[in-house]
Parts: structure tokens; sequence; C-alpha cells
């Protein structure tokens, strides 16, 4: 069973308010039909993620909105690929640069040695299991802008709040702030991100 889509949508719509900056849209597919268990490739993965930003794509056309104007991240685990779109108002509106999400089982178990190098001490407070972490930052990774020898590894989480599941993470080689929304449903970790436009008279 995948994620539940509504519960997505929620967060997603939390993350990025559309009611004020634009559209948004999510893409939830099985790699394989219902009631069917078996091992596919990542190029099937990979093809049905490209046919999800497709849709997306097409779905935003049907709403009158250039479909080069939308901002779309992708990620698939374990026969599930879920892909992201949003679409501005307008451009003026839009502070939204790139978005990121990614999603794993929560189930899933890292390694210590591999837990060290991602998780920093001072983020041990927050009440996150380490594949939550590697989720959250790879979802930041995917929404980061401007440096290209960035790693999962440079993320850092300076806030984070339980109830609402809403953050905040930064690069700690460029501080690039960005924005998240953390969630579990139906046994997988699921992370949404985003980085802001900074306005020019601001640090």
């Amino acid at each position: 069973m995948g994620p539940d889509l509504e519960r997505l949508l929620t967060a997603f719509g939390e993350l990025i308010d559309v009611s004020t900056l634009g559209i948004k849209k999510i893409f939830l597919r099985s790699v394989l039909p219902p009631g069917k268990s078996a091992k596919v490739s990542r190029q099937t993965e990979s093809a049905l993620a490209r046919k999800g930003e497709q849709e997306i794509c097409k779905e935003f056309l049907s709403l009158g909105v250039d479909p080069t104007a939308v901002l779309t991240s992708v990620t698939h685990s374990q026969l599930w690929v879920l892909v992201v779109g949003f679409a501005p108002k307008t451009s003026v509106q839009s502070m939204i640069e790139k978005i990121g999400v990614d999603m794993e089982l929560s189930s899933r178990k890292i390694t210590d040695r591999l837990c060290e190098r991602f998780v920093h001490t001072c983020e041990k407070q927050f009440p996150l299991q380490p594949i939550d972490f590697w989720v959250i930052k790879e979802a930041c990774f995917k929404a980061d802008t401007g440096y290209k020898s960035k790693l999962v590894t440079h993320y850092q989480i300076g806030e984070f709040s339980v109830e609402s599941g809403l953050g905040v993470a930064e690069n700690t080689k460029n501080q690039n702030k960005l924005h998240f929304c953390f969630l579990r449903s139906e046994g997988w970790s699921v992370a949404f991100a985003l980085r802001k436009t900074i306005p020019q008279n601001q640090d």
C-alpha cells in the first residue's frame, strides 16, 4: 500500500500556500497493477516517473498554465512513484524557485556508520528516525539551487514542529535555507521541500 494521497495533498498545501501563490498537483501511482507483487527495474520506475511528470504538465495545460512554468519533482521507491507539481498564478507572485520530494518506507534501516555522516549532533533533539532525516534532506537536496557540489550530508535541520511537520533546513556550505514539510503515512516517510527566492535587499 502506498501513502495516503489526501494526506500528501494536505501536507503539500501546508508547505505551499496555494490560495495565494498558485496551483498544486500530485501524481501517485504503483508501478505494478493492483494485486500483483514483483520486482521491477529502475528503468521501469523511471519511465513511470516521466509519465507522471507529463500527466501533471498536461493537467496544468488544461487549466491554461504554460507547462514550462511548472515546477516538478519526482521520487520512486518500492514500486511506487510520486510526482509533485506547482505552478504560480503569476511570475510576480511566486517566490518559489524550486521544489523537492522524497519518500521511503519508514521501516527501511540505515547503518549507524551512514547515520553518523548525515545526522548532526544538534539534530538529535528532534523525534525523527534515521530514515526520516534522510527523506527530509533528500527532498531539500532536490529543492536546493545554485550549488553544484551539494550533497545530502550538507543539510542541517534547524527548526522542526512535530505538530505541523513543518521545518527549516540549511545547506551548511552556502547557507541556502529550505522549507520542508514531513509526514508519515501508511508506513511511509514522505517529505516535501522548497527553496524561496531571497529579495536582493535581504541577506
